[in-house]
């Protein structure tokens, strides 16, 4: 069978109007894939969704371990310092829940942090930049650029 040229064109039509609706579904599953936005402290998943499970004892394996008193190199005017919902057994999967900020200044902000997992996020709805981190007692990363 010979191609034509229209025969080619719709092709072409048809695979990016494909792709383009790929895109967006993966835009809209954005809890699903990659990172998800940030929520304020108040909320929860359901908001947003159907009820999600969450699990409060996981354990992510690449969380950067880090010390209480933490200097993050950013461009962004602001570090979001959030709390993670996991939403995978794992901790692989999770939700930031904004709980403080700290502003940057020349490049730079310092954190005190409390022991326990916390996610760094930057950028609007934290989206730039986002670092799942444990803080605790001795952690050796004392710097993080985001």
């Amino acid at each position: 069978m010979k191609h034509t040229p229209v025969s080619i064109s719709r092709r072409v039509a048809a695979f990016a109007v494909a792709g383009a609706l790929s895109g967006v579904a993966l835009m809209l599953s954005g809890c699903l894939m990659g990172s998800h936005e940030m929520i304020d402290f108040n909320e929860e998943c359901i908001s947003c969704h159907s009820e999600k499970e969450t699990y409060d004892d996981a354990q992510p394996a690449d969380a950067v371990e880090c010390a209480t008193t933490l200097e993050v190199s950013t461009s962004e005017d602001v570090v979001y310092v959030c709390e993670p919902v996991f939403i995978s057994e794992d901790g692989g999967k999770f939700v930031p829940r904004k709980s403080t900020q700290a502003r940057a200044t020349d490049g730079k902000a310092t954190l005190e942090l409390e022991e326990g997992f916390w996610v760094l996020c930057t950028g609007e709805l934290g989206k730039s930049a986002q670092k799942l981190i444990k803080v605790a007692e001795g952690g050796q990363t004392t710097t993080l650029s985001l």
